[in-house]
């Protein structure tokens, strides 16, 4: 049994049931040959992939293109090996915490910060309510001036300062 056909015959749409009734083979056999084969069904990539044990061996993977604007029929075949795989799956699990991580840079090495660096965790999955304390009106003042220019929030201005307060006084 040809697990490049039978993932080919995958990324054309067809399952798994068309194509072993397309084959002949019973469900049981199908799935002891690929076992045997050393395959096993991708739920993410709805394809056949080498169980791998070694993190060098290289898998196939065949792009899926657009069939709308594709009129060549021949197919690209990239080869990634299974620790590129797995980066790239990782990548796209953590693309969000990565954009944010990405902006909290920018926004850092940003050259009107006056070398202020905000070091906080992200509390936003907790959904923080606001709190209200009462600040002396002259400080208030004189950071109403200070932050004016500053493309910080306020709030992560103020987290941060009352953190290294902390960190300095423990």
């Amino acid at each position: 049994m040809d697990i490049n056909y039978i993932n080919s015959l995958l990324t054309k749409g067809k399952s798994v049931k068309t194509i072993r009734m397309e084959l002949g083979i019973s469900e049981k056999k199908f799935q002891k040959e690929i076992k045997e084969q050393g395959y096993k069904f991708s739920q993410k990539e709805k394809a056949y992939i080498r169980e791998c044990q070694s993190h060098t061996e290289v898998l196939n993977v065949e792009p899926i293109k657009d069939i709308v604007t594709t009129t060549n029929h021949t197919t690209e075949t990239t080869t990634l090996t299974t620790t590129q795989t797995t980066t790239i799956d990782y990548l796209t699990d953590n693309i969000d915490l990565i954009k944010q991580l990405l902006e909290n840079y920018k926004r850092n090495t940003d050259t009107n910060n006056k070398n202020i660096v905000i070091n906080l965790v992200s509390d936003k999955h907790l959904n923080p309510k606001p709190k209200s304390i009462r600040i002396n009106e002259f400080v208030w003042r004189d950071w109403q001036e200070f932050t004016k220019d500053l493309t910080f929030s306020k709030s992560d201005l103020i987290s941060q300062a009352l953190k290294e307060f902390i960190e300095n006084h423990k």
